[in-house]
C-alpha cells in the first residue's frame, strides 16, 4: 500500500485534474462511493461468491459483515438506480478514480508487483443499443488521447463471457 510523498502527490493531482477535464469534455460525470460497504451489496452483485477471498473483510458482529471496496461496479449501479431513468437520459457516463483495495496473492496481477491499494480509472456507461458503436468509438478516442500523451501503445480486445462468468 503506497505512501504518496509531496512531489509524487502533486504529480498525481496534476494528472487527475487533466483526467477530470478530459472526461468532462466527453460528457462523463464523476462520482465517488464508500470505501466500505455492507456485504449485502457484494452478495447482490455476485462479487461475494466469486471474489470474497480477494477482499478485505471486516466482521463487525455475528450478523454484520463489511467488505472493503475491491472494484467500483456495484457502487456505480447503486448510483445509477438512485432514480428512475428514461431512455432519453442515455447515454449516462459515470466515471471514478476511487481507491480500491484487493487482497491479491503474489503474482496474480500480470505486470504489476503485489499491490493491495491502487486507483483505477474506470467508467460505467449506460447506453441504448443504438448508441453502442458511437460509445465504443468515444471510449477508444479517450484511450488514444491518454496513451498517446505518453507515447504508449495499446491493443483493444473484445472480451466475451467465459464459462465461469459472474
Amino acid at each position: 500500500m503506497p505512501y504518496w510523498l509531496p512531489k509524487g502527490w502533486k504529480l498525481f493531482n496534476t494528472l487527475l485534474e487533466f483526467w477530470r477535464e478530459e472526461h468532462e469534455k466527453r460528457g462523463y460525470q464523476e462520482i465517488s462511493s464508500p470505501q466500505i460497504n455492507y456485504n449485502s451489496l457484494w452478495i447482490r452483485s455476485g462479487h461475494w461468491d466469486h471474489y470474497r477471498e480477494n477482499m478485505f473483510v471486516i466482521p463487525v458482529s455475528e450478523n454484520e459483515v463489511y467488505g472493503v471496496k475491491p472494484m467500483n461496479c456495484p457502487n456505480a449501479i447503486v448510483v445509477y438506480k438512485r432514480k428512475t431513468r428514461s431512455y432519453r437520459d442515455l447515454p449516462l457516463r459515470l466515471s471514478d478514480c476511487d481507491v480500491l483495495h484487493r487482497k491479491e496473492k503474489s503474482g496474480e496481477l500480470h505486470g504489476l508487483l503485489r499491490v493491495q491499494m491502487f486507483r483505477q480509472d474506470e467508467s460505467h456507461n449506460f447506453i441504448r443499443e443504438d448508441q453502442i458503436y458511437d460509445e465504443i468509438n468515444s471510449i477508444l478516442d479517450i484511450a488514444d488521447r491518454f496513451y498517446g500523451i505518453f507515447n504508449l501503445e495499446y491493443r483493444p480486445e473484445l472480451s466475451t463471457r467465459p464459462d465461469e462468468f459472474m
